[in-house]
């Protein structure tokens, strides 16, 4: 029996290894402030998880497919979370690339895990100032909705950093949870990083557990709330100041791609507060930003194809994160905007 086990490990540890592998293991703190976090450079991160990629991170552990060099110079810089991350397709597919494609423009991606609107507003400062893009900051965000807690956070810079948890940070005024952070953690985390096989067998039931218990995850990108005007137009004055001060000439782009539902009927739903994305696009409008939403473009193509923007052959469809159309259908609205806009300049 443990000789089968054992010989089972071995064997399935390969094959499991496609579809799990911990990119938490590659992450570490990024000083410069342009994120809060990167990967390790040139760390190398298969996922067959949640769609499919073999990805390779540049020198910066940004998901590039050329390395940044000091002064390089920068036509547009793409910020944003995982989905710009763009860790679930093949990287010659995600927004970045594909935005190389169709515009031969220099562009430098530095979207990351977790980074979401707030993180990126406070972030942008750093991030101009070291790419100084000529042409354009692309900001993806997944929400349009914020609270005044949220607002009056980021213009105070009290935005809580996106961190690696260690084993250290825990209250230590609780002891069932001191005692796992301390001690059955860091164990259980040595166990999975060294097999496959039982990371891929914990990730998936604790993906099951979750879905089981409806457990919902408070984050900045599913906050309901509407926007409050003033709160929000300060935040947006500020960083249409900051592109202005510190890049190139760059224009702000803040691209909207909401989360989609499949109705029972099988029509597509768009979620999202509607109002507070009007809102915010009269804001990003008065403060000299672009604004672009993708609602619509997900709707046309989901009546006209059926095609979603959002899940994977592997996971539910119209959930998680942007698929290869998702990341199409993003790249070529930023696109139409682009050439919008350089039109109209002549």
């Amino acid at each position: 029996m443990t000789i089968s086990v054992i010989l089972s490990l071995i064997i399935l540890t390969p094959i499991a290894k496609l579809f799990v592998n911990p990119m938490g293991i590659n992450v570490i703190e990024n000083f410069d402030g342009v994120t809060d976090l990167r990967l390790q450079a040139y760390s190398f991160y298969p996922n067959l998880g949640e769609g499919f990629s073999p990805c390779k991170y540049n020198n910066e552990g940004y998901s590039n497919l050329f390395d940044y060099e000091n002064g390089m110079s920068i036509d547009v810089l793409l910020m944003g979370n995982s989905n710009i991350l763009a860790s679930n397709i093949i990287q010659k597919y995600s927004t970045a690339n594909l935005l190389i494609n169709l515009t031969y423009k220099k562009i430098y991606n530095i979207g990351m895990f977790k980074h979401y609107f707030a993180t990126c507003a406070v972030n942008l400062k750093k991030a101009v100032e070291k790419y100084k893009p000529s042409e354009y900051i692309v900001l993806e965000i997944m929400s349009a909705s914020f609270t005044d807690e949220e607002l009056k956070n980021i213009l105070s810079q009290k935005v809580e950093k996106v961190r690696v948890i260690t084993s250290k940070e825990t209250n230590k005024s609780d002891f069932v949870r001191s005692i796992y952070y301390r001690y059955v953690r860091p164990g259980l985390h040595k166990i999975l990083t060294h097999s496959s096989v039982l990371n891929l067998i914990y990730t998936q039931l604790l993906a099951l557990l979750k879905h089981n218990l409806n457990e919902k995850i408070i984050s900045y990108e599913y906050s309901t709330s509407q926007n409050n005007p003033v709160l929000l137009s300060q935040v947006l004055k500020r960083m249409a100041e900051t592109v202005k001060n510190f890049s190139h000439g760059a224009k702000l782009i803040i691209a909207y791609h909401p989360s989609v539902k499949l109705e029972k009927d099988g029509s597509l739903k768009i979620l999202g507060n509607t109002e507070a994305v009007k809102i915010f696009a009269y804001a990003c409008e008065q403060n000299g930003i672009y604004f672009v939403d993708l609602s619509e473009r997900f709707l046309s193509e989901y009546k006209k194809n059926y095609t979603v923007p959002t899940g994977f052959f592997n996971t539910s469809i119209a959930s998680g994160h942007m698929n290869k159309d998702g990341h199409r259908m993003f790249a070529e609205e930023i696109y139409k905007l682009m050439q919008k806009i350089e039109g109209d300049k002549n």
